[in-house]
């Protein structure tokens, strides 16, 4: 897993430089709409395939379920697989149009339905963080190229704290947090 967590980690890094070949800070970034009225641009679409065809040269057996392949209909059956990449190739597209930097590009390999590595790379920060089992998460910046190794802490005893997307409104979280314990 270290190994291959190394090699999600550069092609997340890769799909971040597409992405940022279609990003301009503080500009507005054409977009289409998807069935379910979220926005997909082609910085999304082409972050994706570059994805998908480097897990399939990595592991070709492993299916892969990308959010944009998935929304034109693309649905890899995953009956009886043990694992599967769960790719995000532009999470934050809301933001990402909007010409903010907050948005990341997602990887992870799902073993019987449980999350076993995962790269979360945010291109236009610098930043990424990555772990493939525990006490092994690290934050890595670009300006230095140093990572730093990184742990949770145990939830506090008034419920979790939230950060929350700044498109996303007031109701809508509300609404999402009804149900849980929030400090």
């Amino acid at each position: 897993l270290p190994a291959l967590c190394n090699v999600v980690r550069r092609i997340a890094l890769e799909a971040g430089e597409i992405t940022l070949d279609y990003f301009e800070e503080g500009m507005m970034i054409a977009a289409d709409t998807k069935g379910d009225g979220s926005p997909v641009t082609e910085a999304d679409r082409r972050a994706e395939e570059y994805i998908i065809r480097e897990l399939k040269d990595t592991i070709a057996s492993i299916p892969v379920i990308g959010e944009e392949t998935i929304a034109a209909g693309d649905v890899p059956d995953l009956s009886g697989e043990e694992y599967f990449w769960l790719v995000d190739p532009l999470d934050g597209t809301r933001e990402f149009v909007a010409g903010s930097p907050d948005y990341t590009v997602n990887i992870a390999l799902i073993k019987n339905h449980v999350p076993i590595l995962g790269v979360i790379h945010a291109p236009a920060r610098g930043e990424m963080f990555s772990a493939y089992g525990e006490g092994t998460a690290v934050r890595w910046l670009e300006e230095t190229g140093s990572e730093k190794s990184i742990r949770t802490r145990i939830p506090p005893r008034g419920g979790l704290t939230v950060m929350a997307s700044k498109t996303r409104s007031k109701e809508e979280l509300d609404k999402f947090l009804e149900e849980h314990k929030v400090e």
